[in-house]
């Protein structure tokens, strides 16, 4: 752990924070690339959040990081149906 630990409701807002930016660069990556892994921006915000944070705000962005791909990267996009049979196991591989 760092000697500096962000603790209380500002840990939380890190978590949040962090998986915005992710969430945004994904968009970005999105617009150039449509191959971009889902999750691969969203590891190193739960990594990051929980360093920082501590390991509830990690499960914080854990959850939030989830939902966010979910519903706006995993086809269909903006619904909570999954098309593809891999999108189970994608989910499942970064919650493990």
């Amino acid at each position: 752990m760092f000697a500096y630990s962000i603790t209380g409701w500002r840990g939380y807002a890190v978590a949040i924070g962090l998986v915005g930016l992710a969430t945004s660069l994904r968009f970005l990556f999105g617009l150039f690339e449509q191959g971009v892994v889902y999750f691969a921006l969203f590891y190193p915000a739960v990594v990051i959040a929980t360093l920082l944070s501590g390991y509830r705000a990690g499960i914080v962005a854990l959850v939030l990081s989830v939902i966010a791909v979910w519903l706006l990267f995993l086809p269909p996009p903006f619904s909570v149906a999954l098309k593809e049979p891999a999108a189970h196991l994608n989910i499942v591989l970064f919650i493990a």
